[in-house]
């Protein structure tokens, strides 16, 4: 179009074309970056049904007698005041519970008595473990509000389930807790067993530590791991860092999706700024005769503005419905997701009309304040 001089008239369907998808692309750039933006807010702030602040999880690895373990950093760390809680935990993925005449999928994770106070879990019936129910680290399990529901039971607390592969074994429900998110919220909450560690056993250490303190805590983790496991390697890692790392791919592509659109807003700007351009310098002498007539600067942009701005408009309209659908699918792999709203529209348009109004009406504003006078000779 620069190269050839083209006029941005009602027949050069070719340009206009052009203008718009390029618009249209911009646009749902910007549409795409908001809802990524807030999709991701969302899944920072959203309670997740306990604190991961500050919880530092140490993975124990090979057969060792992690009860053992547990006691010793008990031990050495119970008189500093840079540990708040440790706690003795394990995942076991899915596994059936028999629930009365059927089986139940549910995913289980071992704890001790101090993991439900540490994670800051809340309970709805019933009681967390304690050291005063000796049965509870054999026979005992918490049960969360989701496998409640699925179990059909209308008070949990005290009814016996028995638990693959172990089925002759029964487990008497000591408490319920509130649904928390075990996993990442591309999952709904699913029903969920929770029988003592010392039952079934562990491979993690859970360690909460002053927030203030943070290094040092770490340091001291470090001294104490060496003298309870001489020779082996700290692996540890914070629970919030974890919980990142489930959407390293989304974040990734929030960040890509909006620098293409930093770039694609601002190749149209530059698009139009060489439009309105060539379009003044072609109607020179127009802009000049309206100048002598009485018209305003503002009556020149207004004059320029009005092609490009229904080209906008176009294209806002063509990339709505098709950013829409195409979000619509992104969100579907959440379980937990936002709503996509009008104003999102509303806002990323907006923005491409004034950035529009703008561009076209810095060149009109530049024409129209030249002296008229010079046009009409040249011309």
């Amino acid at each position: 179009m620069l190269n050839n001089r083209q006029k941005l008239s009602s027949n050069n369907v070719w340009g206009r074309g052009l203008l718009v998808f390029q618009f249209a692309m911009a646009v749902a750039l910007g549409i795409a970056t908001v809802v990524f933006y807030r999709q991701m807010q969302f899944i920072q702030t959203k309670n997740l049904g306990y604190n991961p602040n500050q919880v530092i999880k140490i993975g124990i690895s090979g057969v060792r007698d992690v009860q053992k373990i547990t006691r010793s950093f008990r031990f050495y760390l119970k008189e500093n005041t840079l540990i708040k809680s440790i706690s003795l935990a394990g995942e076991f993925g899915f596994r059936d519970i028999q629930v009365n005449d059927r089986k139940l999928l549910s995913y289980m994770r071992t704890i001790d008595e101090k993991y439900i106070d540490l994670m800051q879990i809340r309970i709805a019936k019933g009681r967390n473990f304690s050291d005063q129910f000796r049965s509870d680290s054999a026979f005992g399990v918490l049960v969360n509000e989701s496998f409640v529901k699925a179990s059909g039971f209308k008070d949990a607390v005290g009814m016996q389930i028995t638990s693959e592969p172990n089925a002759a074994e029964k487990l008497t429900i000591v408490g319920v807790v509130k649904d928390f998110h075990y996993g990442s919220l591309k999952q709904r909450i699913q029903p969920m067993v929770m029988p003592m560690s010392g039952h079934s056993g562990g491979d993690a250490l859970w360690v909460k530590v002053e927030t203030a303190q943070q290094t040092e805590a770490l340091a001291l983790l470090e001294r104490t791991f060496q003298k309870v496991l001489p020779g082996a390697v700290l692996n540890y890692q914070f629970l919030d860092q974890q919980n990142a790392l489930e959407y390293e791919t989304e974040t990734r592509w929030q960040q890509i999706i909006g620098y293409a659109t930093a770039i694609s807003m601002a190749i149209c700007c530059i698009g139009l700024f060489g439009l309105t351009h060539l379009a003044t310098a072609r109607r020179a002498k127009e802009i000049a005769v309206r100048v002598v007539l009485g018209a305003t600067a503002s009556h020149i942009a207004l004059l320029f503005s009005g092609d490009f701005l229904r080209i906008v408009i176009i294209a806002i309209l063509l990339a709505c419905p098709v950013s829409a659908y195409l979000l619509n699918i992104w969100l579907s792999d959440f379980a937990y997701r936002i709503h996509i709203s009008w104003w999102m529209f509303a806002a990323v348009g907006g923005v491409a009309f004034v950035l529009t109004l703008l561009t076209v009406s810095s060149q009109a504003f530049i024409s129209a304040l030249k002296n008229p006078v010079r046009s009409l000779r040249a011309e």
